[in-house]
């Protein structure tokens, strides 16, 4: 199928066979692509002919013939090789027609392998050049017969040239190729934007892009472009699917930072690029005009940056010297350079759109109050109008506006003034810092910073997170919506062990440590990856031992290691009795132990099966028999279909089928349905009193939520006193289906309180050697669980962790089969904690309706108050189980995106659909993490970044390149 996308050659060529790391191999066994190499005898044609002289060589064959084959008479007079040359005429000849019939040779397949091997012409350029060279009537556009010709003579005129590239496919499969890519063209013709397109996008072209070009290390970018702050060629205002950077060739790109209006490339060099709108002097290059495609920075050629980062309309970067370098506008103090009416630094300008004039710096200048002080910065970030700077000491220092408390000096800090932006409007005044200050923070040292939109974040030397500035949704996770003027530590996270953090626009995200845990004995051997609940600051930084597991030959580096104990915890527990059963699991055994046990499930109504470990949730009705809370409601379960005569359900607890489902899903329609069968599913709840039921559930429909079912009356209420009836979501009566759970034993729960601290507790207080709690079905993914302060603290070095529902459920197995050991470590790959604003999915939580914990909030705009508008937001640190198992290494955050890296080199978005690097359609947002599939190539994504609502990933391509 991507063979056929992409108009790739297929059977033979980078799509046929492969893994997912290795090389292409042909069905003979050859490998492609891995050390390709231009033939000896075609070396010269790689420096032979400049663009000019290719576009020439173009020309002429399409005037020489109709055939656009040559003989060797024709061939050496379309050449027309100096005489130091002339001898590889004869050559190049013989190869190119070594397995003809006849002596001649097709001049547009080695035209073309002549055109992509040139290492004088860009490979922009040369796509151009190959459109012309195909373009063979000379119409303006490529048709489906001439892209037919232009695959098979491209990829022949390879094969001749390079040692292992694929050879062509067969005429009539190149043929069907054509015919499948033509028919997603609109216009059923091809122009060169479509060529250009076509080579930078297609999925397979990848091999064929690392191989041909000299983009080794490849800038992909995707998203908006309407200020062609992406840099691409075509110029597109939005680009659906990761391009790559054609103008950052023969660059590696080490770093990229992004607002909505430009962006900027370091070089591993250190060396300089931006693009994008130039309003302001944001690009550097010493007036305001917008450049689409990247150029350096010729100002900072003295310079070797280090570091760079965007704000809206202003740049800023730090050179390995530590110099601090600010440019663009200069209006709220963010360039630090002073009062910007100081015209030693600054420029005006008149701005005609709002008739008012504006100051900025055109060329990055050094932040002299920071050169003054011998302050060495080692990185800088920007919020949209504060700039922040961390040094070699730890120390942070800040400036630019304060209105939201983002510079972190307190509300009263003497440094600051007010403006106002329109001098006609008190609203506008804002706060703001001229020049640099220092954070005054006691003796805390930093090791990290980000900045959002209005906040700031930062992680000390003991890798705890610290944040301030615009509480607003929740961004700073701190419980609360306050703006925050000073650095607060994040509670949440005290005793987590933070890796890396990054501020969104209104959201934060922060990479945790995670543990692996090594399962060994009883005949398995596997390895989990759990979430730290404890003092992960402490089990991380503590010296990993080589730990050996007995009966193992494995050495691993460990902080833990023992047995493995599983602790059962009755779910309906008798007044006065203890959690933990001392004469089952004798404390002497716990402490020689890695207790794992069930975190118990959340109050509420459930339904469970004796032979089965799946948790059923339930929406009881009021109007209905309460659950005794001390002995539940026992009973065999058994399975009815509407509409069917019933049978005897006399001591039975029965679960009826859903009903009828919904043709649309809509708002409107649930209701409707509720209200409709609301009512008929209170009669048949009175049938089941009449059959002497013990208790009675009913299945929803694919899309209803759970409801409450009330009585239309006082005496139907009465009547129905004498049995329990609620609703199931209809997810769970799947599951209750697939269990056959007809006639098995079951229990309705009603659970008043939550169980799980008080079994920790019961457990730590017997000091074992680690603690892992399993999920419950009903919440089957790892969620972040905060600890009180005062339990973490009395467990010491305790390592406590939290696991899967599934993973739980294999561990228990591993400990049944008898003799389990189990080791703890530090994992490599880290687990997401995110939080903030989640009104277009950013935060990866999925259905911010349906998931525990959500909050809705009013927007502060008056405009958007009231029109009732509110938007949906989390405000303390939350865990993206979605990404759990995938070991992320690195993450960034746009305005309404983020994105993700692990660490096998996969790329996920999530958020909003201009961010996502795929066709979304109609689809406005994904709340959970996708796949970038464009990306799923041999080549390695190594570093992602986000601008407004744009991302870039950093690509290391598979194969060396030959040009």
């Amino acid at each position: 199928a991507c063979c056929a996308v992409s108009g790739l050659p297929s059977a033979t060529c980078a799509c046929a066979q492969r893994d997912d790391m290795g090389a292409s191999d042909s069905r003979d066994g050859t490998t492609y692509f891995e050390e390709a190499a231009v033939k000896p005898v075609f070396k010269r044609i790689q420096t032979l002919w400049s663009e000019a002289e290719l576009c020439s060589l173009q020309e002429k064959l399409h005037d020489s013939c109709q055939t656009y084959t040559l003989d060797k008479v024709k061939f050496a007079s379309f050449l027309q090789l100096p005489a130091y040359d002339a001898g590889l005429v004869e050559d190049w000849f013989q190869e190119f027609c070594s397995d003809r019939g006849s002596q001649i040779v097709d001049g547009l397949e080695f035209l073309s392998a002549a055109i992509l091997l040139s290492s004088r012409v860009e490979l922009v350029r040369k796509t151009c050049i190959l459109f012309s060279l195909f373009d063979l009537d000379r119409s303006g556009v490529i048709r489906k017969d001439e892209f037919t010709i232009f695959l098979k003579a491209v990829s022949t005129g390879l094969h001749r040239t390079v040692e292992r590239m694929p050879p062509p496919p067969p005429v009539t499969e190149l043929s069907v190729l054509s015919r499948d890519y033509f028919t997603s063209l609109s216009a059923q013709t091809l122009n060169q934007r479509d060529l250009l397109t076509w080579v930078t996008e297609a999925h397979p072209a990848l091999c064929y892009l690392s191989v041909l070009s000299n983009l080794r290390w490849m800038v992909f970018a995707w998203g908006a472009n309407a200020r062609r702050q992406l840099g691409l060629h075509l110029e597109p205002p939005f680009q659906p699917v990761p391009s790559p950077v054609l103008g950052l060739e023969g660059l590696r790109i080490v770093k990229v930072a992004s607002s909505e209006s430009h962006s900027l490339f370091l070089t591993s060099s250190g060396a300089l690029w931006s693009c994008g709108a130039g309003l302001c002097g944001l690009l550097g290059h010493g007036d305001l005009q917008d450049s689409s495609l990247p150029r350096r920075i010729e100002a900072l050629g003295h310079a070797c940056i280090a570091d760079i980062a965007c704000g809206v309309r202003h740049s800023a970067a730090i050179s390995e010297k530590g110099q601090v370098f600010t440019w663009g506008n200069a209006d709220l103090g963010q360039l630090g350079h002073g009062a910007p009416e100081d015209p030693e630094v600054h420029q005006q300008a008149y701005d005609p759109r709002t008739g008012a004039t504006f100051s900025y710096v055109a060329l990055p200048t050094v932040v002299m109050r920071l050169f003054g002080k011998r302050v060495h910065a080692k990185q800088v970030s920007c919020c949209n109008f504060s700039t922040a700077v961390l040094t070699d000491r730890g120390c942070i220092f800040t400036w630019g506006n304060n209105t939201k408390g983002q510079c972190g000096h307190g509300q009263n800090c003497p440094d600051q003034r007010i403006i106002y932006i329109d001098p006609h409007m008190e609203l506008t005044a804002t706060q703001i810092l001229d020049t640099p200050r220092q954070l005054e923070v006691g003796t805390v040292a930093f090791e990290f910073l980000t900045c959002g939109g209005d906040h700031m974040l930062a992680i000390d030397a003991s890798h705890h997170l610290w944040s301030w500035g615009h509480g607003h949704l929740g961004r700073l996770g701190h419980g609360s919506q306050q703006d925050v003027h000073e650095p607060r530590l994040v509670e949440s996270l005290r005793h987590q062990f933070c890796k890396a953090a990054v501020a969104g626009y209104a959201h934060s995200t922060c990479l945790l440590a995670l543990y692996r845990l090594t399962v060994t004995g009883g005949g398995s051997e596997f390895s989990l990856l759990a979430l730290p609940l404890g003092r992960a600051d402490r089990q991380v930084e503590q010296v990993q031992r080589p730990t050996t597991p007995p009966d193992t030959q494995l050495t691993l580096d460990a902080f833990a290691s023992a047995p493995i104990m599983e602790v059962a915890f009755p779910d309906l527990l008798q007044q006065g009795a203890p959690y933990l059963d001392l004469a089952r699991y004798p404390a002497h055994d716990i402490s020689k132990s890695i207790v794992v046990f069930q975190k118990g499930l959340w109050p509420g109504t459930y339904l469970k099966l004796d032979n089965s470990d799946i948790d059923f949730v339930l929406t009881m009705s009021p109007d209905g028999e309460a659950i005794s809370w001390k002995h539940g409601v026992k009973g065999p379960l058994t399975w009815l279909y509407p509409g069917v005569e019933l049978p005897d359900c006399s001591g039975q607890i029965c679960v009826f089928e859903a009903l009828e489902g919904l043709p649309e899903v809509t708002a409107q329609a649930v209701e409707a349905w509720q209200q409709a069968t609301g009512p008929r599913l209170v009669k048949m709840a009175q049938q089941m009193v009449s059959s002497k039921a013990r208790a009675c559930i009913f299945v929803l429909p694919p899309g209803v939520p759970p409801f409450v079912l009330q009585a239309p009356s006082s005496d139907v209420a009465f009547e129905l006193k004498a049995i329990p009836f609620g609703v199931m979501r209809h997810e769970h009566g799947k599951q209750l289906m697939d269990a056959n759970a007809s006639g098995a034993p079951a229990t309705l729960l009603d659970l008043q309180k939550d169980s799980f601290l008080p079994r920790l507790e019961a457990v730590l207080e017997h000091k074992p050697k680690g603690v892992i709690i399993c999920q419950q079905s009903w919440q089957p993914q790892v969620q972040f669980l905060e600890l009180p302060v005062s339990l973490v603290e009395r467990s010491g070095d305790v390592p406590i962790a939290t696991i899967s529902f599934e993973d739980g459920r294999e561990l228990r197995q591993a400990v049944q089969s008898g003799n389990a050991w189990l080791t703890l470590g530090v994992n490599p790959g880290c687990g997401v904690c995110t939080w903030g604003d989640s009104s277009k999915g950013q935060l990866g939580l999925g259905d911010m309706d349906e998931w525990f914990g959500g909050r809705r909030a009013s927007n502060p705009s008056k405009e958007r108050a009231l029109a009732g508008k509110t938007s949906p937001f989390v405000d303390v640190p939350q865990y993206v189980s979605k990404l759990h198992e995938l070991e992320v290494v690195d993450v960034a955050c746009g305005s309404l995106h983020s994105v993700a890296l692990t660490g096998q080199g996969e790329v996920f978005c999530w958020g909003s659909a201009i961010s996502l690097g795929a066709p979304m359609g109609s689809v406005d947002f994904s709340a959970e993490p996708l796949l970038v599939e464009q990306l799923q190539s041999r080549a390695r994504s190594t570093k992602v970044f986000a601008g407004y609502n744009q991302s870039f990933v950093l690509v290391e391509m598979p194969y060396r390149s030959v040009v």
